[in-house]
C-alpha cells in the first residue's frame, strides 16, 4: 500500500497526533499488479500484488536453507519498478518449525490480547483514533500465557504462534508496535486482506470475519499437519464455535 508517511509513534503523543496517524492509515491506496521478487537462500521467485495490493507466497524451502529456529537470513522482499530499478527493500525472519516445534499456536488478538471493544463500536473507534500502540492495554495474564505456550511444560520447545485477527492491514504497524512493546512473542500477524473505509471502523461483520479465520485455520492445519494446535481466542466474536469446527 501507498500511504501518506506516518508521524513517528511516541509514548507521549497527544490525541490529535494519534488520530491524525489513524486517519493516514486508512487512506492508504493499494498498489495492484506491482512487480515483486521473493528470495529465501539461493531460491527466489517472481510475482505481482493482488487487487488489494497484497501478496501470498507458498513455497516449499529446501534443506539446502541454513537451519535455525529463526533463519538469519530469512526472506528478502524486493519491489522494483517496470524498469528493474529497486524501489523498496524488506527483510522478514522466517520460522523453522523442524526444530524443537511441538504444536501450533494460533492466537486471536482483539480482546484475547489486546484490549479492543470489539463488539462496543463506539469504544472501539476511539481506542482506534486516540491510543497509539504504546496507550493500548493488553488482557491481564495474556503475555504470560502465550510465553509458556510457546516454551512448552518444559519450557525449552519454540511452538510457533500465529496471530490471527479480524483487524485491517492497515493497522499492521500499531499491532507490530503493540506486540513488540508488550514483549508478546514473535510471530506472524494475519490480518484482513480487504480494503475497508471508515464505516467499517464500526461496523462488526461477522460472516466476513468468520470467513477469514475458517481460511487461515485451515491453511494452517494443511501447511503442518505432523503437529497439535492450540486455538486461542474469546467469546466476543465467537472464536470458541469457529474453533470447534476443527475438532
Amino acid at each position: 500500500h501507498r500511504a501518506a508517511a506516518l508521524k513517528e509513534v511516541r509514548p507521549k503523543d497527544r490525541l490529535v497526533r494519534n488520530a491524525r496517524n489513524t486517519w493516514k492509515r486508512y487512506r492508504s491506496r493499494p498498489l495492484p499488479q506491482e512487480p515483486l521478487h521473493v528470495s529465501i537462500g539461493n531460491q527466489s521467485w517472481r510475482l505481482h500484488s493482488n487487487a488489494h495490493g497484497l501478496f501470498e507466497l507458498f513455497v516449499p524451502v529446501s534443506a539446502a536453507v541454513e537451519r535455525h529456529t529463526w533463519m538469519r537470513r530469512g526472506c528478502t522482499v524486493s519491489w522494483r519498478n517496470p524498469m528493474g530499478a529497486l524501489i523498496d527493500q524488506q527483510h522478514v525472519p522466517i520460522a523453522d518449525l523442524s526444530i524443537h516445534a511441538q504444536r501450533v499456536i494460533i492466537s486471536d488478538v482483539d480482546d484475547t490480547l489486546l484490549l479492543s471493544h470489539a463488539t462496543r463500536p463506539l469504544p472501539r473507534a476511539r481506542l482506534l483514533l486516540f491510543r497509539n500502540a504504546f496507550k493500548r492495554e493488553s488482557i491481564p495474564g495474556s503475555i504470560a500465557f502465550i510465553k509458556s505456550l510457546q516454551q512448552g511444560p518444559s519450557q525449552s520447545a519454540f511452538n510457533p504462534v500465529f496471530y490471527l485477527s479480524n483487524s485491517e492491514w492497515n493497522l499492521y504497524d500499531l499491532l507490530l508496535d503493540f506486540f513488540y512493546h508488550h514483549q508478546y512473542p514473535s510471530g506472524p500477524l494475519l490480518l484482513r486482506d480487504q480494503r475497508v473505509l471508515w464505516r467499517d471502523l464500526i461496523r462488526n461483520k461477522r460472516a466476513f470475519i468468520h470467513t477469514h479465520k475458517r481460511r487461515w485455520i485451515q491453511t494452517l492445519l494443511e501447511a503442518y499437519p505432523q503437529y497439535g494446535f492450540v486455538l486461542v481466542g474469546d467469546a466476543g466474536q465467537r472464536d470458541p464455535s469457529i474453533y470447534w469446527e476443527f475438532l
